[in-house]
């Protein structure tokens, strides 16, 4: 009877050195993790503070995020539902995360890239990048080089821009009227030089336009001598987009975008500048700078190309690359990229 009370002790003994295993365990692991849980509440709520603030700014703006006493790299990080989610592995539900809310307010108009939802997986820092109306997300460098678009506003609604004319560049009009001489040596040769070189190039591009899209006309077809007044006379569309090289001082390649201050299309024809900017330095990468430019229209000589911005249409003169450029020219180097992005805007 005695052997039997001892064999019952000794393994109600074990059992309960079992239990006090298992308990120091759980409170083991739990005291372990509450560093985790509460940095990952830190990073939710901060990072989601982040978000707003940087929506809030006006001009796009680059935020390098690396707090010096807490490690991003512990944690998994999605951004999906306008929640902020943070976690040691975000991709297994039974795995506990933290989540706090961005863009709680409903003026907000920013977006994440990618459809509103990223992950990162335990990055070393974060790169968050507002252009324009989007908010990107990056894990590195080699990431933030592709997503960056330092030059990306935002614009209004795109207009109707089903029926689009273009008006290609000043033309050898323009060269006389700069007493322009086809010889070298003599006073003017630079201005045809430049003028030359720009009418070759705006009708290459113009040319390729064509091809992606026939329904465009155009108030000329080949490099003859048309006079301002013989073009306006073109403008058949409700659109007009002005062709246009810059001459700068070398090593500049801008995008400049004219419209008509005093017009009654204003709105739109800004909106339609904005979206052709947009998409040309999302695809070019080396615009050294880009503008949109309302212009008093009736201060102008009746020659200058820019009286094409009619006040009854929604016009945009464009100026594009810098033909002082001529190995880097973007109108020479990315007609590809300039044809792409009249394709995305002008549907």
């Amino acid at each position: 009877m005695q052997k039997k009370g001892q064999f019952t002790t000794g393994y109600m003994l074990i059992f309960e050195l079992i239990l006090a295993a298992i308990v120091a365990y759980a409170v083991f692991e739990a005291v372990n993790n509450m560093p985790n849980i509460t940095e990952a509440k830190f990073f939710s709520r901060d990072i989601a503070l982040l978000l707003d603030s940087i929506s809030s700014q006006p001009g796009n703006i680059l935020f390098i995020y690396n707090p010096p006493t807490k490690s991003l790299s512990k944690f998994d990080f999605s951004f999906s539902g306008n929640k902020v989610n943070v976690g040691k592995d975000i991709s297994d539900p039974k795995i506990n995360s933290e989540a706090y809310p961005y863009f709680s307010n409903s003026r907000t108009n920013y977006v994440i890239e990618d459809g509103n939802s990223i992950a990162v997986s335990k990055p070393s820092l974060m790169h968050f990048v507002k252009s324009g109306d989007i908010i990107k997300i990056a894990s590195s460098s080699q990431q933030l080089d592709k997503k960056f678009n330092p030059h990306r506003r935002i614009c209004g609604a795109i207009p109707n821009t089903k029926s689009v004319t273009i008006d290609i560049g000043h033309g050898w009009s323009q060269t006389k009227a700069n007493q322009g001489s086809l010889y070298a040596g003599d006073k003017g040769y630079e201005n045809v030089k430049i003028v030359q070189y720009e009418s070759e190039q705006v009708r290459l591009l113009a040319q390729q336009l064509s091809y992606a899209n026939p329904a465009l006309t155009f108030t000329r077809s080949v490099d003859v001598d048309d006079y301002v007044s013989d073009r306006m006379s073109k403008l058949t569309g409700d659109v007009v987009i002005s062709l246009h090289a810059n001459s700068e001082q070398s090593g500049k390649n801008n995008i400049k975008a004219f419209i008509n201050a005093d017009s009654a299309k204003l709105a739109e024809s800004s909106a339609l500048a904005c979206s052709l900017i947009n998409a040309m330095t999302d695809k070019i990468e080396f615009v050294s700078g880009s503008a949109i430019i309302p212009s008093d229209i009736s201060f102008l000589p009746a020659d200058d190309p820019r009286q094409v911005l009619l006040k009854d249409k929604i016009a945009v003169y464009l100026e594009l690359g810098n033909v002082n450029e001529e190995t880097n020219n973007l109108l020479q180097k990315n007609g590809k990229e300039i044809v792409d992005a009249f394709k995305e805007v002008v549907k």
